[in-house]
């Protein structure tokens, strides 16, 4: 079973400006969001149908590195408190910034190998959707 969630998008703008986009997990993930972006630290991010849902900062190393633990607010993830990691990648490219977003973890959730592959499916589908996201809040921010 494959275990981890990629998706790759590339983004015509400065690192830093995408870096202050992808730390800040309101501006294009979850509707409000409620930690300090220092390794160690818990939190939650929320939203409105789905409810809250709590993080841990895992990694913080600002241009590149942006990843948390979270139990996700589906149901799958929150009736076994399964913990997943969500890695965030940023680098440098000809004509932007690449964004990478890793989810790993799903083989450790205690579900069946069925609820295992439908979540993963469904974190696809939502990471398609999220990274999409990214792009749109910079460019907002950018138009600014």
């Amino acid at each position: 079973m494959n275990d981890t969630v990629i998706k790759d998008i590339t983004i015509n703008a400065p690192i830093q400006v995408v870096w202050s986009i992808v730390t800040k997990l309101d501006k294009w993930f979850a509707e409000t969001a409620n930690f300090e972006l220092q390794p160690g630290r818990k939190g939650t991010i929320g939203w409105k149908e789905m409810g809250e849902a709590p993080i841990e900062v895992v990694t913080v190393d600002q241009p590149n590195t942006f990843a948390f633990l979270w139990v996700a607010p589906d149901e799958e993830t929150k009736k076994v408190n399964g913990q997943t990691l969500v890695t965030l990648h940023l680098s440098e490219v000809n004509d932007g910034t690449k964004v990478s977003v890793e989810e790993s973890g799903f083989s450790k959730l205690a579900l069946t190998d069925d609820e295992k592959t439908e979540l993963i499916g469904k974190h696809t589908e939502g990471w398609t959707y999220f990274v999409s996201q990214i792009q749109v809040a910079v460019k907002s921010v950018l138009n600014d």
